[in-house]
């Protein structure tokens, strides 16, 4: 893909997003905890058919606890802690050809409770807690030196929440909070490596969360106020490449994400706020594709994206697109454009479009110009 574009071997090429992929209103929970204790049995001989195996067979696994209470700031404090993870490995060897098999798992968990009274009576608690779950397995196979292929997937599970609450005497008043989250995701990938720098590669992976978000506080002169939100974001990624040495290489990517919240808010028992703002969302996705033939390479990214507020009173859309073309060392022509429109009230609707071409020959500062176009009322602009 010339100097700019040409794929490392072993690598897929990432694809470059205008916005963060998922604006989730809560954090996704962690995956899986890892730590050696060998528990090793090199040689284990299995009965086929009266004729014996030797299968290579390692085991480790690690169990960790910690529970402690503390007295911090006039609280007093509990957390506790657990980890659990195993993993096996199988393999055989037969002349030149060997196969191996990677089994993995992991258990986490963890708790955080704080109880505190002051001297003017208020009282506050509050907790944490999560956990997490992850399975994998790896399966290769290597034939001498040259040649190895490899498969290997994961999925994961987690969930955390959190609770606080109090009252105090002086004013009178009380809250209570709750926030739970949950997340889960699976991620695979493939390749396949050959002789003379020849790999064949693919991964793919996905991941969900959602949560949930509860408040309420009252005060001794009746006035109460509260809200409830819920959010959910969803991605997908994946890519795909081939090199065939120094001789050509080519690689796909592609991005989608998409992401909601809704948001209610009570305040005296009447909502506070327009009906607009209890909702609002975003999609988005990015593509590229690039390769190379010796010296020749071509490398081209697109993205749209739509951003939803206030039931359509504020929506933008966005779309991009941008390439690349030349013959490394010798000449390079790039081209890219950008178009924007948006439905924001009290502003009128509008639609903008920034365009730029650029060519360079010899390695020399590139030559190029740009312009925008925007409308209403129609408007050409050199930049």
């Amino acid at each position: 893909m010339g100097k700019h574009t040409k794929r490392k071997p072993g690598r897929i090429p990432k694809v470059a997003v205008g916005a963060a992929p998922v604006a989730l209103l809560f954090a996704a929970p962690s995956a899986a905890l890892a730590g050696p204790l060998e528990l090793t049995q090199p040689d284990l001989t299995v009965p086929l058919d009266r004729l014996t195996l030797p299968i290579d067979h390692h085991q480790d696994g690690r169990i960790a606890r910690d529970l402690t209470s503390d007295a911090e700031d006039g609280a007093s404090v509990l957390r506790g802690s657990l980890e659990l993870t195993r993993h096996d490995a199988v393999g055989k060897q037969v002349g030149d050809a060997h196969a191996m098999s990677d089994f993995s798992e992991g258990l986490g968990a963890r708790y955080l409770g704080r109880d505190a009274v002051d001297p003017r009576g208020a009282q506050n608690t509050s907790t944490s807690e999560g956990q997490a779950v992850s399975q994998g397995q790896k399966h290769s196979l290597r034939l001498g030196d040259d040649v190895r292929a490899v498969t290997a997937n994961e999925q994961r599970l987690g969930r955390s929440g959190s609770h606080s609450d109090g009252i105090s005497l002086g004013p009178v008043s009380a809250f209570d909070r709750d926030e739970k989250l949950l997340g889960g995701g699976e991620s695979t990938r493939q390749g396949l490596w050959l002789p003379q720098g020849v790999d064949v590669l693919s991964e793919n992976s996905e991941q969900v969360d959602t949560g949930l978000r509860r408040s309420v506080a009252a005060e001794g002169s009746g006035r109460f106020a509260g809200d409830l939100g819920s959010a959910l974001a969803v991605r997908r990624s994946s890519g795909q490449a081939i090199d065939v040495g120094d001789a050509a290489a080519a690689g796909l990517a592609s991005q989608q994400h998409g992401t909601g919240q809704v948001r209610g808010v009570l305040d005296s028992g009447s909502v506070s706020g327009d009906l607009g703002d209890l909702a609002n969302g975003d999609y988005g996705q990015a593509h590229a594709f690039g390769g190379h033939a010796g010296p020749a390479y071509a490398l081209t990214t697109t993205g749209q994206g739509v951003r939803l507020d206030h039931h359509g009173a504020d929506d933008d859309l966005a779309d991009s697109f941008s390439g690349d073309l030349g013959i490394e060392n010798v000449a390079a022509l790039h081209g890219d454009t950008t178009t924007s429109a948006h439905d924001t009230l009290p502003r009128e609707p509008g639609v903008k479009q920034d365009q730029s071409v650029s060519a360079s020959v010899l390695d020399q500062k590139p030559v190029g110009t740009s312009w925008t176009v925007s409308t209403p009322p129609l408007n050409v602009r050199p930049n």
